[in-house]
């Protein structure tokens, strides 16, 4: 049993040394106390690699007697699948870490923190169990988020996000206390097992109001409707290199989790489907019409991930197996696509920072409109980002489109026709603001006498470029693999 979780003890135990050995070698006054970040990325870069080959040789499907955690071929693919997301968020925040001059390792450790709590969170099986390893990943987003202590915005940004998450910790608690009162367990397999039982009229009610307290929950953690006013105020004044791990590292444990408990609930609480089919419908028409409005580009593309987190509930609310393998279809595409944009933001803000040093008195590139005239500057970025708004889009032939496209007939499938209807006239008229942006790009001049920024290759990230490459041919290509894909992930989540 123990040797199921040599990856999760092998990282525990590296992130206690990486400590130890750090903060000695940061207070020693005979190196005139060094900053020594980039040390701290190749350290974390070898221990990511080293976990993603333990779990690649890791084949067994064993799982704890008291159900408290549980490993299987089905969590171990996932976990693997969340280690090289993991491995591509630390090569695209790197850039923008320096960039920033944070400059303390303690980042990279809150970093393989919060990547722990994630790998835990996959094979937790009881509610308590999986709260503390919530808990764990939210106390490193607070640190997180308030990273840049001579920022008033990032110190806002992580007060916030504290007293906030408390606060949605506690209705987590006292959801759980209720379906512990009602059921005398916390297990989901137990759940499963009594909920096979009729339950009288009066704990079928209390029933629901634990389970939609859970919800809530997911709904703040996730950032969709009603709490996507949150989402974009706390990560908009985070640090960059912390907004690109908070909206990326826990999105796949939080949604596998969130499939298990409506497996484990069963056809007993039918409302649910209402109420995730709801606030999946709301988040999309939300995320859509605050983005047409919005100036700034780390704020649009926030809104925007509020808008795709729509049809990840919406597929939710179908709640087989055939539904989860095209949330999952879609939710590996939309973190491809995340990374990309957000990498493209880094190099935005690198660019421009270079460009710095020759030109005084720049601006800082937050606004959509420095992206004006990009195409006359630099063809090859502009046709990257063009690529990269269509796949987000729903375009066809990219990524982005074939994963919608998925979920479309499965919620036909399921006999959702309003739904999807719902879905498709807001996803066409979100078209409109990607296609605002690329007329930016493209077609709208700049006034100004200089540009903003110039996008330069610099030879000290050509591994930023090789992934980026490789995630771009990834979009481009997924149409004609499409079928190929969806198999392998049928093969790999078959429950």
């Amino acid at each position: 049993m123990l040797k199921s979780f040599l990856p999760e003890f092998f990282l525990s135990g590296f992130i206690l040394i990486q400590l130890i050995f750090n903060v000695k070698l940061v207070a020693n006054f005979k190196f005139n106390y060094p900053l020594i970040h980039k040390e701290i990325f190749i350290q974390t870069l070898f221990v990511l690699i080293c976990i993603f080959f333990l779990f690649l040789n890791l084949k067994l499907k064993i799982q704890s007697s008291n159900f408290l955690f549980i490993t299987n071929s089905e969590i171990l693919f996932i976990k693997l699948l969340i280690t090289i997301f993991s491995l591509f968020t630390l090569i695209f925040f790197y850039t923008i870490f320096v960039v920033q001059k944070l400059s303390f390792f303690e980042f990279f450790s809150f970093f393989l923190l919060s990547l722990l709590s994630s790998l835990l969170m996959l094979s937790s099986n009881d509610f308590i169990i999986f709260y503390l390893c919530l808990e764990l990943q939210s106390l490193c987003f607070y640190v997180l988020a308030g990273f840049k202590r001579d920022s008033v915005f990032s110190s806002e940004s992580g007060l916030k996000y504290f007293v906030s998450g408390s606060f949605i910790s506690s209705i987590f608690l006292f959801g759980c206390s209720l379906i512990y009162y009602v059921l005398g367990t916390l297990s989901l397999e137990n759940i499963s097992l009594l909920l096979s039982y009729s339950l009288t009229q009066d704990l079928n009610i209390i029933l629901y109001i634990g389970a939609i307290f859970i919800l809530v929950t997911f709904f703040f953690k996730l950032g969709a409707v009603p709490f996507h006013f949150l989402y974009p105020d706390v990560y908009e004044g985070s640090p960059v290199s912390s907004t690109i791990i908070l909206s990326v590292l826990p999105q796949l444990a939080l949604y596998f989790f969130l499939f298990k408990f409506l497996l484990a609930i069963g056809n007993n609480l039918s409302f649910l489907e209402l109420v995730l089919n709801s606030c999946g419908i709301l988040s999309l028409f939300i995320g859509t019409v605050y983005s047409l409005n919005q100036k700034r580009i780390k704020r649009f593309i926030l809104y925007s991930s509020v808008a795709q987190t729509g049809f990840l509930l919406s597929c939710l609310s179908i709640s087989s197996l055939s539904s989860f393998i095209a949330l999952f279809f879609y939710l590996i595409v939309y973190l491809i696509t995340s990374l990309l944009i957000w990498n493209f933001l880094s190099f935005f803000y690198l660019y421009q920072f270079s460009y710095t040093n020759f030109i005084k008195g720049l601006s800082k590139p937050l606004f959509i409109s420095s992206l004006s005239n990009l195409f006359k500057w630099s063809n090859l970025w502009a046709f990257s980002f063009l690529i990269i708004l269509f796949s987000v889009g729903g375009i066809p032939v990219f990524g982005g489109f074939i994963s919608k496209l998925i979920i479309f007939f499965e919620l036909i499938s399921a006999n959702y026709f309003l739904t999807a209807s719902l879905l498709i006239i807001i996803s066409s008229l979100s078209v409109f603001y990607y296609i605002r942006i690329i007329k930016i790009i493209f077609f709208e001049p700049n006034n100004k006498s200089r540009v903003d920024f110039l996008f330069v290759y610099c030879l000290n990230n050509h591994l930023n470029f090789i992934l980026f490459s490789i995630l771009m041919c990834f979009i481009v290509f997924l149409f004609s693999l499409t079928d190929s894909f969806y198999l392998f992930l049928n093969s790999y989540l078959f429950f």
